[in-house]
């Protein structure tokens, strides 16, 4: 009789020490939600890491993480960096730090990450990203390789030519719309991430940043971030490109802020620009402004509204390869 309320009274602990266990999980890893910033609004980062070939055999396949993001922080990996020391250093995870940035768990010299802390720093930066600003036109230059960024604010009819042009080649490349372009595209906008395409974050409405709020800011990114989640699944971070290429130090930083790395670009097509330009012209500027040095990491820009640039579109892909350049999405360009 004694064993068997002995037996009893231990089920019971053990099953009054799991639900403690369990609660405890749910507040690491879902929150209070009365306590959640406002980073609670916006989807977490569940998904997979794209397929690349070149991704070192570590790159985790699917992990779950927590939503609350406590601060985004700017990293500049140097020799020797690794992210088990990195996510140490800003009170992270490795696996959260590599997915984020679509990266490898090695990065090469001189990528610039955007870290995600979750707890708190074991060892506080010296500098917080207030007192930083980076600008990203360029990639690695030991391969030859060109990311091709598609920005789209403005007209769709071409799009559907592009993206079937860059699925016969096999290739992959970054798409920076508007939130209001992919509420006006949504089908566009899934064929985009179907397609194994990348995204970047165009801000919603295609304003000058200079002439909004640090807040106004934020809600154009993480309003175009969430329905491009809600549309597609996909998500834009970590990269914003500003309208208008339009930028100042105060619009940088508050892009870092949000948790996002500025790009701009090393040669801009002008295929946006009045007069209108003919296929010919756009082919001869994409392809021989920049030197060979200058081609390899090179950020290219091309607007999805553009009819010509989609009849130039083939043989710009043609013209690179027959110089012996591979087109690539920007976060490969920029080193994973």
């Amino acid at each position: 009789m004694n064993t068997d309320r002995t037996y009893q009274m231990l089920l019971v602990l053990f099953f009054a020490q799991s639900c403690a266990f369990i609660l405890g999980l749910g507040q690491l890893y879902g929150g209070d939600p009365t306590v959640q910033t406002a980073r609670a609004s916006t989807p977490e980062l569940s998904r997979d890491i794209p397929d690349r070939s070149n991704l070192a055999e570590c790159v985790i396949a699917q992990i779950n993480y927590p939503r609350h993001i406590l601060s985004y922080q700017l990293h500049i990996t140097t020799i020797g960096d690794h992210l088990d020391a990195i996510a140490h250093q800003y009170g992270s995870e490795a696996a959260l730090i590599q997915q984020y940035n679509h990266i490898s768990c090695s990065p090469p010299p001189g990528r610039a990450l955007i870290i995600p802390q979750t707890n708190p720093p074991a060892i506080w930066p010296q500098q917080s990203v207030r007192d930083q600003t980076i600008l990203i036109d360029h990639g690695r230059t030991d391969r030859p390789w060109v990311a091709l960024t598609i920005d789209m604010g403005a007209g769709s009819q071409p799009v559907p030519h592009m993206l079937e042009i860059l699925r016969e080649r096999d290739i992959q490349v970054t798409f920076f719309p508007t939130g209001n372009w992919i509420a006006q595209n949504p089908w566009l906008a899934r064929q985009i991430a179907q397609d194994g395409h990348e995204f970047g974050n165009h801000s919603y409405s295609h304003p000058d940043l200079r002439t909004l709020t640090d807040r106004q800011i934020a809600q154009e990114l993480a309003k175009t971030e969430q329905l491009l989640y809600d549309t597609t699944g996909a998500t834009s971070r970590p990269f914003v490109r500003p309208p208008y290429g339009a930028y100042d130090e105060r619009v940088l930083q508050t892009i870092t802020t949000q948790g996002y790395l500025p790009i701009f670009w090393s040669l801009d097509s002008l295929d946006s620009v009045d007069p209108p330009k003919t296929p010919a012209f756009l082919i001869h500027r994409v392809t021989t402004t920049l030197s060979r040095e200058e081609l390899s990491g090179a950020i290219i820009l091309i607007h999805g509204g553009s009819e010509a640039t989609a009849e130039a579109l083939p043989s710009i892909l043609d013209q690179f390869a027959t110089m012996g350049f591979e087109v690539r999405t920007l976060s490969e360009v920029l080193g994973q």
